[in-house]
């Protein structure tokens, strides 16, 4: 008679749920904070040296691996997962800065100045593991929520807006191209135009562009026409821009174009 084996179960092993990390910042300087797994206390693994930053908050990239520390001198990048410094950008009385996407590019602000020749904004170009800027020019206000120069997920296509003109950079090229101003690949004209924001792209493993981006454009009120929400498709095969829908307020206190990742790719914009 053949024996008979017992089936094992198998196991279902408990989810991992990710540690608790964060920062820290006082007059001491920046400390980083872990959480072990098993015990669940928290415990310090690296620290910095103080740091006579300015009045600012810790500005972090979008994917969190990466955050920018302002100082009277310029801007101290860490590398968020070991709270180390790995680069430092020379700018006097910097007040605000912000990463693209993919962190290939940083940009900075200070307040205009009497003495600025050349700009009070700068777009710092990755390189390797220092940064060097390849653009500079003025700007009157920064608000991290309508940030002047914006990017695609994917960062292969971005976007500014400068004197009732949107322009679309190719973004790669603005990795080599040390004139941004030749990496312009489409124009279009909206009156009064102040904020830009691209939707949510489908995949971000692609090295080369969508055939078709989606982006909303806010523009103020004029005295005969009411402040628009717009949204338009740019197609980067025919470089066309097609307006989608748009809507029309003529009170307004405050607008915050922010879109909505939930429902696919036919995106809600809130």
């Amino acid at each position: 008679m053949a024996e008979l084996k017992e089936e094992k179960k198998e196991e279902k092993k408990p989810n991992k749920i990710p540690a608790i990390q964060f920062l820290v910042r006082d007059k001491t300087g920046w400390r980083l904070y872990n959480q072990d797994t098993k015990t669940g206390k928290l415990y310090i693994i690296e620290n910095s040296k103080p740091v006579e930053s300015i009045d600012a908050d810790i500005i972090f990239a979008q994917n969190g691996k990466y955050f920018a520390v302002m100082t009277k001198e310029g801007v101290q990048i860490y590398k968020s997962s070991k709270c180390k410094p790995t680069a430092f950008l020379e700018h006097p009385g910097v007040r605000n800065v912000y990463f693209s996407p993919l962190n290939t590019f940083l940009f900075s602000y200070h307040r205009p100045r009497k003495e600025d020749k050349t700009g009070n904004f700068r777009i710092w170009r990755k390189n390797k593991k220092e940064f060097e800027v390849i653009h500079q020019c003025f700007i009157s206000e920064f608000d991290q929520q309508k940030v002047p120069f914006t990017f695609t997920e994917d960062e292969l296509i971005a976007a500014n807006i400068s004197h009732n003109i949107l322009s679309i950079y190719d973004a790669k090229k603005l990795e080599t191209e040390g004139n941004i101003n030749k990496c312009v690949i489409g124009t279009i004209e909206i009156e009064n135009a102040k904020h830009c924001i691209f939707a949510p792209v489908p995949t971000l493993s692609s090295k080369e562009p969508q055939e078709s981006y989606l982006f909303a454009v806010f523009a103020n009120a004029t005295k005969f026409k009411p402040h628009t929400v717009t949204i338009y498709a740019y197609n980067t095969v025919k470089n066309e821009f097609k307006q989608i829908s748009q809507r029309s307020f003529w009170i307004i206190d405050e607008c915050k174009l922010l879109w909505d990742k939930t429902v696919g790719y036919e995106h809600n914009l809130l």
